[in-house]
């Protein structure tokens, strides 16, 4: 038996025990707290880490059919389908129906050479001898290129009758001792401006040509002439604008001097205006001197924000802007983008008459599809105690098309309204090509000139009017006016 003694040290043991035993039991709590935590941390970390890894590889696989990239960076041993799935022809060269350019015979004939026979096989001479026409040839040649230079005399004459000297004057235009006329001047302007040629290669091109050297300071003094003669041509070009029913927009970047500006476009089937901006989202486009602020009608543009703000206006949104996105969705496995790129691509090709009739459905059978697609896009992380959660790809598309469906599908329902903005791409192309030739403009200036002198051109362009012509034109009078129909 214990002594009672003995009983209380061994329970004064177990409660020593029993005390450092929930000690290590809190302490190892505390741990599994901690544990558990870091564990959290990890998993944010590995989630984060894999939504890098999938949008670098998205990155990766870009081109110019599932995002915004342009042609020019896709691999040429990758085969890319069309966004519209055109089925081709299997021939080659012009399709039926295509007007072509063979080269036809001109009844404008500049000379006639006639080729007569000298003599008969039978050796008599047929040099008087009746000829009759046979067969007819012609070579379209470009005849030798020269400067034709026109000298102006001012002439002095004595009055007969009172002895007084009187002296001619010279036309409007003829300042100068030396100086270039208009026609060279539209043309160097039209080389610098219109097909992108350095001044470099412009000075060799003219010594070339007609053996003068321009000086580099007069070819931008060309240009600036050129910009400030089209100051009011400009302005009738944004008042036609201003009257179309439906306009297209875009901007891109542009590197002016050592500055990043942006070039915007509005433009429609015959009038182009491309000006310069340091800015390109609200503050550029919300100007007072924005055109666009006083517009009226429908914008097509690609979903850019910025252009939602300008609220007195109705808006389109680009379809193969979204066919693009849509893709790079389908590339991951979303069954809901294959749906609605289906969608769209079926109502594009369908009558606006039926889709009227059926709108009410089509507008239900889109929110379903767009809604049943957030069940395959991955929750938004949260990457930081503060700031907006991050949303995948597919899931900000979703948002977006929910948010603006009527723009997405304004062109369902009206024929007049483009399914895409390739318009206002095609008009800001030429920037595009001027910065890869050139690399950047040397000075600010420089730039609107560029976009003035292209805005002019292109709308000659569009409507069918010759381009060195009206350049010409447009040098001699000071002004051009567009006669619209």
């Amino acid at each position: 038996m214990k002594t009672k003694k003995q009983v209380i040290e061994t329970t004064a043991q177990i409660l020593q025990l029993l005390l450092k035993a929930q000690e290590d039991l809190k302490v190892l709590r505390d741990e599994l707290i901690l544990i558990r935590e870091e564990n959290k941390q990890l998993r944010l970390k590995v989630s984060i880490l894999d939504q890098e890894n999938k949008d670098l590889k998205r990155q990766l696989n870009q081109n110019s059919k599932n995002s915004h990239l342009p042609p020019s960076i896709d691999k040429h041993e990758i085969k890319i389908k069309s966004a519209f799935n055109r089925k081709k022809s299997g021939r080659n060269g012009g399709q039926p129906g295509h007007p072509g350019t063979t080269l036809e015979k001109s009844e404008m004939v500049h000379e006639t050479v006639e080729l007569r026979p000298g003599s008969c096989a039978c050796g008599k001479s047929l040099k008087n001898a009746l000829s009759f026409l046979a067969e007819t040839r012609q070579e379209f040649e470009m005849p030798e290129v020269n400067i034709w230079v026109k000298e102006y005399q001012l002439m002095e004459i004595k009055c007969p009758c009172c002895s007084r000297i009187n002296r001619g004057s010279f036309p409007n235009g003829i300042n100068a001792p030396t100086q270039y006329g208009s026609r060279l001047r539209a043309f160097i302007c039209m080389l610098n401006t219109d097909y992108k040629v350095p001044i470099k290669k412009l000075q060799q091109l003219m010594g070339d040509m007609f053996g003068i050297r321009v000086n580099e300071s007069t070819i931008h003094n060309i240009n600036k002439k050129a910009f400030e003669n089209l100051d009011e041509t400009e302005y009738q070009i944004q008042e036609k604008l201003l009257a179309t029913k439906i306009i297209h927009v875009d901007e891109t970047g542009v590197e002016s001097g050592n500055t990043l500006e942006w070039g915007h476009v509005i433009s429609s089937d015959l009038c182009t205006y491309l000006c310069i901006n340091p800015k390109r989202g609200g503050e550029a486009i919300l100007d007072n001197g924005n055109l666009l602020t006083k517009y009226r009608g429908r914008m097509i543009h690609d979903c850019y924000p910025s252009y939602f703000k300008l609220t007195q206006s109705n808006h389109g949104i680009c379809g193969s802007h979204l066919l693009r996105e849509l893709q790079a969705q389908i590339e991951e496995g979303r069954t809901w983008a294959s749906k609605m790129h289906h969608l769209l691509l079926k109502l594009k090709n369908q009558s606006s008459i039926l889709n009227k009739k059926l709108k009410q459905s089509i507008f239900r059978n889109y929110i379903r599809i767009l809604k049943n697609g957030k069940s395959e896009e991955p929750p938004p992380i949260r990457i930081g105690i503060r700031g907006r959660e991050k949303k995948s790809k597919g899931l900000n598309l979703i948002h977006r098309m929910l948010k603006y469906k009527e723009f997405a599908l304004a062109f369902a329902f009206d024929k007049e309204i483009p399914f895409t903005n390739n318009q206002a791409e095609r008009d800001l192309r030429h920037l595009k090509i001027k910065l890869k030739v050139s690399g950047r403009f040397r000075s600010i200036q420089g730039s609107r000139y560029y976009a003035r002198i292209t805005s002019f051109i292109s709308t000659l362009r569009k409507n069918g009017l010759n381009i060195l012509e009206s350049m010409t034109e447009m040098f001699q009078n000071r002004s051009f006016k567009f006669q619209w129909s």
